[in-house]
């Protein structure tokens, strides 16, 4: 029952901790271990921000915000990470996957899902997310040419089967 208390006194908890690494790391420990999900999500922000080279804290923060539906923070994250970080493709492709589900122009998801496409080839989701912006802007037979790149087992995947199956329903198939 004392929730503007509470919360003045988080608020001074985390000012104290916002140097330290490792009194964030705790006070974020502590806010999930009491059930309070705003105030982790709070901590994980600030750990993401101020030491971009934590991945737990991303990884966490990540799932946080995908289990809880919360695309356009997730959007914000990858933008912030592919900044922080900008050889790390894997970054990029969720950035472009999601910027171009969410229509997201601003961070120009088709250049990059291109460019971490012409990185790694190989690579069955890069194939795809490249695959699914080339299907948005209209070209599904090039969508198509990039899948038929891929291995069967690849294109069984449920994450890459899913697009593959968006492109041959297109195309008629």
């Amino acid at each position: 029952g004392l929730s503007t208390t509470a919360k003045a006194r988080w608020s001074e908890a985390v000012r104290r901790a916002s140097g330290h690494l490792d009194r964030l790391e705790a006070i974020q420990g502590a806010a999930e271990n009491w059930g309070w999900p705003q105030e982790s999500e709070e901590a994980l922000w600030l750990i993401v921000n101020r030491y971009p080279n934590q991945k737990r804290a991303l990884l966490n923060l990540s799932n946080r915000l995908f289990a809880d539906g919360k695309t356009r923070s997730l959007l914000t994250l990858f933008a912030l990470r592919a900044k922080s970080d900008p050889a790390d493709l894997a970054v990029k492709n969720n950035l472009a996957a999601l910027a171009l589900l969410l229509n997201a122009e601003e961070y120009k998801p088709h250049d990059l899902a291109r460019e971490v496409y012409e990185k790694d080839p190989s690579n069955a989701v890069y194939a795809a997310t490249y695959a699914f912006s080339l299907h948005l802007q209209k070209n599904n037979p090039q969508s198509l040419k990039v899948m038929a790149q891929l291995q069967p087992d690849q294109l069984e995947r449920p994450n890459i089967a899913g697009y593959y199956g968006l492109f041959l329903a297109t195309a008629g198939d």
